[in-house]
């Protein structure tokens, strides 16, 4: 009996089953990141207010539907409404955290600062977030 190319064989096939098990649990791993699209929402929630106040003048006063952000946030331990949507004037950014690591930031370019900002009835049904614009000059330093 030859038996010198059964080695070969052997390892071959464990590098095989070593490999698939790294994919796999890569795979696994993508999957569960993104189990339920907090992610895209951050994203979305994000660009859209940015591009609200890259339209808005001075004066200008918004309340936005939020209840898809505030149902993620809450179910992914998100409970305090001040760190879902946050607006920072001296940096022109909106920073949207639907999870407790980390969010999505988007800048925007005119120059107003965002103040009263209110999230009404967070994880029930019909969250509002209602905020008023200002020039920089009418804050008096509040962003």
């Amino acid at each position: 009996m030859n038996l010198r190319g059964a080695g070969d064989v052997l390892s071959g096939n464990i590098l095989y089953v070593i490999l698939v098990v790294i994919f796999t649990i890569g795979v696994f791993m993508i999957i569960m990141q993104n189990k339920n699209n907090a992610g895209q929402w951050e994203e979305f929630y994000a660009k859209e207010l940015a591009l609200l106040l890259d339209r808005a003048k001075p004066g200008d006063q918004y309340t936005i539907d939020i209840q898809k952000a505030s149902e993620l946030a809450v179910k992914n331990g998100v409970s305090d409404p001040r760190y879902i949507i946050k607006f920072d004037g001296q940096a022109r950014k909106v920073v949207v955290s639907l999870k407790p690591d980390g969010g999505t930031a988007f800048y925007y370019f005119s120059n107003v600062v965002v103040t009263d900002v209110k999230i009404d009835g967070l994880g029930t049904s019909g969250n509002k977030l209602s905020f008023k614009v200002v020039a920089p000059e009418a804050a008096g330093g509040k962003t």
